[in-house]
């Protein structure tokens, strides 16, 4: 059989907000809603635009399945 792997990426995107400090932003519902809606702008972006998808991911850690 074929070897699987399971690879990990990153995504680089970018958030506008009011926090001054950053983990307000992560640890409140405010401030998820406000990363996952910054997010899905950047995902429909990258779904348009072929070029800048090719360099918006990051490759972070790869192993092969053991199943």
């Amino acid at each position: 059989m074929k070897p699987k792997y399971n690879t990990m990426l990153d995504v680089a995107f970018s958030v506008d907000h009011d926090f001054e400090n950053l983990e307000d932003l992560l640890d409140t519902p405010e401030g998820l809603k406000l990363i996952l809606s910054a997010l899905r702008r950047r995902l429909e972006m990258l779904e348009t635009d072929h070029q800048e998808a090719c360099g918006a991911f990051g490759i972070c850690d790869t192993y092969e399945h053991d199943w």
